[in-house]
């Protein structure tokens, strides 16, 4: 005979072997009543006492589980070590500012004084003086284009590092010769 676990008992039972079975000798015999194993029904389930079990017992609501306690510690360290790595990088690593324009360059040629596009505004501008096999340049300001003497307000020949100041009353100014000019910044 054979055994089978019946559910509802909660226990093996036989049932009779089918003929073929008994008749082969490699197939082992069926347990009998005696090597079966009594198993407890589902209806009456074993659970541990606290006392045999302390993580069964029932969670106090004046502390918070240990596995919660630990995860919260671990995020506020996590959160510390971020902000104490970016204050770090932040203070060596500061962040790239927009870099100031470079100041025009103004080179032999008539030039409008104006705050206009394509125009020279009023100001001081510095040469470094002649560049190349040149001795000297020059510059002369102009308070009209029509070509008379009094149109010209001033004029200077250079032969090292000098200053121009145009004022806001002249019209124009005359560059002669290979110096570059390029307003000064203002001092103080």
């Amino acid at each position: 005979m054979a055994s089978v676990f019946d559910p509802e008992g909660g226990r093996y039972v036989r049932v009779p072997e089918p003929p073929a079975r008994r008749s082969d000798p490699a197939i082992p015999p069926s347990p009998t009543e005696a090597d079966t194993v009594r198993v407890r029904p589902a209806a009456d389930p074993v659970v541990p006492s606290p006392r045999e079990s302390p993580e069964l017992e029932e969670p106090r609501a004046d502390r918070a589980p240990p596995g919660r306690a630990r995860r919260w510690a671990a995020g506020v360290a996590f959160v510390l070590v971020a902000v104490a790595v970016g204050l770090v990088l932040g203070t060596r690593h500061p962040v790239p500012t927009a870099a100031a324009p470079e100041p025009p360059v103004f080179r032999p040629g008539v030039h409008v004084v104006g705050d206009g596009p394509w125009q020279m505004p009023a100001g001081v501008y510095a040469t470094s003086g002649p560049t190349g096999a040149a001795t000297s340049c020059s510059y002369v300001r102009l308070l009209g284009f029509d070509g008379s003497a009094g149109a010209v307000a001033g004029q200077r020949t250079v032969a090292g590092p000098a200053s121009m100041h145009l004022r806001p009353g002249d019209a124009g100014v005359v560059l002669e010769g290979p110096c570059d000019w390029a307003p000064r910044p203002p001092v103080g």
